[in-house]
């Protein structure tokens, strides 16, 4: 596989979006709340509203830690395609930043190597 094969599928890897799910979780916490608040009026036992409410929070919160990593992971990418580019017409050699930028991690078995990027992405390669 070619790196830039393998650059544009770890970029649409990332490329899925939570967008919409944090909109879904807000506009349910804004219903939730709304619920609450008829149920401390009705004297009604809001328990579940309000453990549903933390639920959604702490769904929001890995969302929001999920985006953050995938910025630092773009970014990532972002500069390995652009060391890719300007070494391109350069005789290939081992590059220990390019490495250390790109690979995750390399498993050894007696017939193959598996390689797996950093965005989660791996390629068998028979040996």
């Amino acid at each position: 596989m070619k790196y830039e094969a393998i650059s544009n599928e770890v970029m649409n890897l990332l490329g899925e979006n939570p967008a919409t799910e944090l909109e879904d979780i807000n506009q349910e916490i804004a219903d939730l709340q709304k619920d609450i608040l008829a149920g401390v009026k009705a004297h009604r036992d809001i328990t579940g509203l309000a453990e549903r409410v933390q639920q959604l929070r702490s769904r929001k919160t890995e969302i929001e830690a999920g985006r953050t990593a995938e910025k630092r992971n773009k970014e990532r990418i972002n500069n390995l395609r652009e060391s890719i580019e300007k070494s391109k017409d350069k005789v290939l050699a081992y590059d220990e930043l390019l490495v250390r930028n790109f690979i995750k991690e390399i498993k050894i078995f007696p017939d193959k190597l598996t390689i797996t990027v950093i965005s989660g992405a791996h390629e068998d390669i028979t040996i």
